[in-house]
């Protein structure tokens, strides 16, 4: 490999290296050059000198080791694999394309497919070491831990299949590579059963059982065993007896999960599980799912299976005469029906499978007498609605991709069973279709339709008519003209209004009208929800959820599509019921509040996240009524909220357009300063945050002189607190001092020790600031104490790492952040989370773990761009930028320092003198190092982008 460079290395299934576009060249023999090349992409990380001398010569001294270890660099250095490697004065790394590293970029994105394709075999399969040479230890750790890897994507990729053939296709190829992995050979075999492909089966049993016998002198393992018994007792292959099951016309997609779920509930289920029911919204394909389980059943057991239809059918004994048509009886008027089923049904184990049931619920009692007269009888129903029987097994199904479905980030061209789906329908309607050149249109197709699998076919039905561009900008429009005239399909099923009328009209007047004006619900919901917006109870909801009207998790919530049409049914009541809506939300938001500040602020602040969809649209209602008293008391009572979670832009736009509306004048005045004082005090707050220094300092002043002048102390104190931040973080520590030291006063008067802990934390950070570590500490541990009193998690996070600043121990700051930070991220709290991640970095730079340090500012920095919020952070970026100095990555720090001194964004506070320093020592420091001196300074965003992939380079270790 010496008259070329190899760019690729291969180690999966042996040893290859291969240049661009030529296929791999095999290593049958490497020398410790290539092994050397093999091992660092093995790492798949950059591996220290003291870690490659170590893993080469593990029975040498280590001064004898780095000394061989130089040597060998140096024929490195002179060989054809140069280029790709790495090799500075403290790592090693392989930096050409690697097929393991290929693997692993595919099963972090969850492309299974794409994994399996790059994999070839284990880890350096066969590659003997060379004379004198033994890394048996780590191959073998490395080469356990990578097939661990693989199967983690084989089983993925496995349930995420959209059909039992890809699923095959899959298992065949696990096998071919591992044909003594047990467990794949053992999937396999029951897939190819199901399939009814047991010849194969049986064979692959066979084959296996010698192989172990020969080389092992071992039998098969029992379960293999019991697959191996079963096939050989039914040697005769006899194809199970099929009445009136459709044949597919068009292949299934996902339901994996489902579908294997439901196939051993029907084959294994004990006497008294012998009754599965599919529920769900109508379009949602309980038919197509019955029919596949239908196929796959007969195929695994060889019974009979008989498929009734029911949609046209009015009552019990319609339903009855169809079952003894479809047996092939003829039903006389004055037969018993019931007992001439049982009778035909008699020792011939069958699966009845029952399609459409929902309008025909009274008849659902004929079920389990002859489920009793016919012991060898199992039934499998679909229905938009339960039975309500003892005897029945519910198995509700959501939309492709949900969750629950087990198709979630699923596989296929587009990521996912939905848009396979699409994909697979749309070249049905065109054949010229091109997936490639439509990828968004078709994700925001797929986001709209909800994963439902008949608006999906809907839309792809219009492919070849309108482009996937147009169908998107329709679906955005709304979903109510959705329509195909496809004519195999029942008239109900030809539009998605169509399907909604169908549900619609069989509820009574009173329930539609609760039901509609649940529509203006976004978020999940319970009985109060219902009851305060829509005036109905706990029953009327449980029957909605038993008719696939509304799904049942913790809470209620709705199908979107349903949501959409219902909604539309409000007509002139809309407004009147958003009121409500918003009433609600103002009642509920104040109410949690309070708690997010104390024992309960997990729970509440994980309540108002799954809400958020509900306040916008409160918030938004508000606005276009001008009702700025409910509106100001509902963003009020969400700012905290806001804060945490690092909402700071749209909590800020939403204030802002309240406090513009007049407040109506009245018998409230009082009560409506207090709110809108609140309010201010909270959009100053926001807008401190976003670096708008001025805006904030115009907010508080209003919101001091409101509190004043109405007696609100707890408001005024409030804002005294923030005011005497806002100063510290201008500069202006004597304005701080005093602002701070009233709040502290106020705080006592009103007995609130929650703001009188958070005002002493507050105070700390000044003391520090003034260099004055003891008092600073005092102050912290005072605030601490407090606040674990009261049972502020939050305020105890921020005095934990405010602690840790005053902590010369660098071990036990390093825990004092890390118990921070594990409470900030349990509370969701974005931005504390990107400050301790920060702190977190420094720490662990100053105790020479470097790479650590770089995941920790990989995430700060994550979190920091997520917010938008990039104000104050040139001391942090400095910090950084000495790190990745020490990383040896010269010319991103100084693009980092030049950014800083450049690029500060509207608002952030100049530059210390120390940090103006500290740039500068940077800048020389990069230059020496042999960065290009005197990059053109970047904008700060596109710095922290930059200097984000660099540190990816650095995983923690």
């Amino acid at each position: 490999m010496t008259a070329a460079t190899p760019r690729h290395i291969h180690v999966l299934g042996g040893l290859a290296f291969s240049e661009d576009g030529f296929s791999p060249v095999p290593v049958r023999h490497a020398d410790l050059n290539a092994w050397v090349c093999a091992l660092l992409a093995a790492a798949d990380r950059p591996l220290s000198r003291e870690e490659t001398a170590e893993l080469l010569w593990p029975a040498l001294p280590p001064a004898s080791a780095r000394n061989a270890l130089r040597q060998r660099i140096r024929r490195l250095r002179d060989s054809g694999y140069a280029p790709m490697l790495q090799m500075d004065e403290f790592t090693l790394a392989w930096t050409g394309g690697s097929d393991l590293r290929r693997f692993r970029t595919c099963a972090a994105a969850h492309d299974w497919s794409g994994a399996l394709h790059a994999y070839g075999g284990p880890l350096l399969q066969g590659l003997p070491f060379p004379q004198n040479q033994d890394f048996s230890d780590f191959v073998e750790e490395a080469r356990a831990a990578q097939h661990a890897e693989y199967l983690a994507a084989l089983w993925a990729a496995v349930r995420e299949a959209g059909s039992d053939d890809a699923r095959a296709a899959h298992l065949r190829d696990a096998h071919r590579l591992h044909p003594d992995e047990p467990e794949v050979l053992e999937e396999l075999v029951r897939l190819l059963v199901r399939q009814g492909q047991r010849t194969e089966a049986r064979h692959l049993l066979r084959q296996h059982e010698r192989r172990l016998h020969s080389d092992y002198g071992q039998p098969l393992p029992p379960t293999l065993d019991t697959l191996r018994r079963g096939l050989d007792a039914s040697a005769e292959d006899r194809p199970a007896q099929l009445i009136g099951v459709p044949v597919p016309l068009t292949s299934f997609v996902g339901r994996n999960r489902e579908t294997q779920a439901a196939l051993t509930h029907l084959l294994h289920g004990g006497p008294d599980r012998r009754w599965l029911t599919l529920t769900g919204p109508g379009g949602i394909g309980k038919t197509r799912l019955a029919v596949r389980l239908a196929h796959a059943y007969a195929a695994s057991s060889g019974r009979k299976v008989v498929f009734v239809p029911l949609a046209a059918l009015g009552s019990a004994r319609q339903l009855q005469e169809a079952v003894l048509i479809a047996l092939g009886d003829t039903p006389e008027p004055d037969d018993d029906l019931t007992g001439t089923l049982a009778q035909l049904l008699q020792g011939h184990p069958t699966l009845l499978i029952l399609d459409n049931f929902e309008h025909l619920l009274p008849a659902a009692d004929l079920l389990p007498d002859l489920l009793q007269r016919v012991p060898t009888l199992r039934l499998l129903v679909t229905s938009r609605e339960r039975l309500q029987v003892q005897a029945e097994t519910v198995l509700r199904l959501g939309g492709l991709d949900d969750p629950g479905s087990g198709d979630a980030d699923g596989g296929g061209p587009g990521g996912s069973h939905a848009a396979s789906l699409f994909h697979e329908r749309a070249a049905r309607s065109d054949l010229g279709f091109e997936p490639a050149r439509w990828t968004d249109a078709v994700q925001e197709i797929v986001a709209l339709c909800e994963g439902l699998p008949l608006a999906l076919e809907l839309a792809a039905a219009q492919v070849g008519d309108r482009t996937p561009d147009e169908i998107a900008r329709q679906l955005r429009q709304g979903r109510r003209q959705l329509a195909a005239p496809l004519r195999d399909l029942p008239p109900r099923q030809r539009s998605l209004q169509a399907l909604f009328d169908y549900s619609w009209d069989a509820l009574p007047p009173g329930l539609q009208a609760g039901y509609a004006a649940l529509a203006v619900l976004r978020s999940p919901f319970g009985v109060d929800a219902a009851r305060e917006i829509a005036g109905l109870n706990a029953m009327h909801l449980q029957t909605l959820e038993r008719r696939s009207l509304l799904i049942l998790n913790t809470r209620y919530s709705w199908h979107e599509n349903l949501r959409e049409f219902a909604l539309a049914t409000l007509g002139a009541r809309l407004p009147s019921v958003q009121d409500a809506h918003l009433r609600h939300f103002v009642r509920v938001a104040e109410h949690l509040a309070p708690q997010l500040g104390g024992p309960g602020q997990v729970e509440a602040l994980a309540r108002l996240e799954e809400q958020h969809p509900d306040h916008r649209a409160a918030l938004a209602h508000a606005l276009a009524r001008r009702d700025a008293r409910h509106g100001l008391r509902l963003a009020a009572a969400l700012h905290w909220f806001w804060y945490v979670r690092g909402h700071h832009r749209e909590g800020l736009g939403w204030l802002q357009d309240l406090l513009a509306l007049p407040l109506p004048a009245g018998e409230d005045d009082v009560s409506d300063a207090r709110t809108r004082a609140t309010a201010l005090k909270a959009a100053g707050l926001l807008a401190s945050e976003r670096g708008q220094g001025s805006l904030a300092a115009r907010c508080y002043a209003e919101a001091l002189d409101l509190s004043v002048r109405h007696g609100d102390r707890h408001t005024e104190a409030d804002v005294r607190h923030l005011t005497g931040v806002l100063h510290r973080d201008e500069g202006r520590l004597a304005e701080a001092a005093e602002a701070l030291a009233a709040a502290s006063v106020l705080w006592a008067a009103t007995g609130d020790r929650s703001g009188a802990a958070k005002t002493l934390n507050d105070q700390g950070i000044l003391h520090a600031y003034s260099g004055d570590l003891p008092a600073a500490r005092t102050a912290f541990e005072g605030s601490l104490a407090l606040k674990r009193e009261v049972g502020d998690l939050q305020g105890v996070a921020y005095a934990l790492n405010n602690l840790s600043n005053v902590t010369s121990d660098l071990a036990v700051v390093v825990g004092l952040q890390r118990q921070s930070l594990d409470i900030k991220e349990a509370l969701g709290d974005v931005h504390g989370s990107a400050r301790s991640y920060a702190n977190l970095g420094v720490t662990l730079r100053d105790l020479g773990r470097h790479h650590e340090a770089a995941a920790a500012y990989a995430r700060a920095l994550t979190l920091y761009l997520r917010l938008g919020r990039l104000n104050g952070l040139g001391p942090t970026l400095l910090d950084l930028a000495d790190l990745l100095l020490r990383l040896a990555a010269p010319d991103p720090a100084l693009q980092l320092t030049q950014s800083v001194l450049h690029h500060a964004p509207s608002g952030q506070p100049a530059l210390r003198p120390e940090h103006v320093r500290q740039a500068a020592d940077l800048t020389r420091q990069a230059t020496a190092a042999g960065a290009v001196p005197n990059p053109a300074p970047l904008p700060l965003e596109a710095a922290l982008q930059l200097t984000l992939t660099a540190l990816g380079a650095y995983p923690a270790v």
